[in-house]
């Protein structure tokens, strides 16, 4: 479960307090915020993420409100129970597919189980590339690591960031798919923020901002 509520940030005194409307969703339910660039979509996405502190208002994943945690035990909150899917890549370029994967089930504290690695590369069609180094992967390839690293420590909530902005239709519609379905798979809640409206006939909940 998932809710805000009367949600606000500021960046800086001089400028102006984003406001942003109340979201409930229930277990493994999606939803889509769609809205212009510069609206404050990405700073919904990282105050839901916890990597940013609201100025009013309340956040809570699965029943933990995010503002009754101390720094320590967001920390390991986050690391365990949300996955973020990035425009760019932050994966370790020194490191192989494998072992990136390992790496950010070593953060929450998860072991490594190679079956279900293996299992998980396959169903985003990357199970070849595993001994690869980041900077051999084309850019669908790196794409669809991206989403292994935001869900193969099984979290409560997904939350991607414009992750088809610069994607061909096919390759939109294809990576939507991989969200939708690992979100299911994992029993997660799937939040996209974009101002990509050819993703909207995925989704039921859409919210514009």
């Amino acid at each position: 479960m998932i809710k805000t509520e009367n949600i606000s940030y500021q960046y800086n005194t001089t400028e102006n307090i984003l406001e942003f409307p109340d979201i409930a969703l229930k277990n493994q339910e999606s939803l889509l915020i769609l809205g212009k660039s510069g609206i404050g979509k990405t700073t919904l996405l990282h105050l839901m993420a916890g990597l940013l502190k609201p100025k009013t208002g309340k956040i809570t994943i699965d029943d933990v409100c995010l503002q009754t945690l101390n720094r320590k035990q967001l920390d390991l909150f986050i690391g365990k129970n949300i996955g973020l899917v990035f425009q760019k890549n932050y994966a370790v370029k020194s490191l192989n597919v494998i072992e990136n994967i390992k790496t950010r089930l070593l953060f929450c504290n998860k072991k490594a189980n190679d079956s279900t690695i293996s299992n998980l590369l396959q169903q985003l069609d990357i199970e070849h590339c595993k001994f690869k180094k980041i900077n051999e992967l084309s850019e669908g390839q790196l794409q669809r690591l991206g989403i292994a690293l935001s869900v193969i420590h099984e979290p409560k909530l997904i939350l991607a960031d414009e992750p088809t902005a610069s994607l061909d239709d096919e390759n939109s519609k294809t990576v939507m798919e991989l969200l939708l379905n690992q979100a299911s798979k994992s029993n997660a809640n799937l939040i996209v923020i974009t101002h990509d409206q050819r993703v909207k006939p995925l989704f039921q909940n859409i919210l514009e901002l």
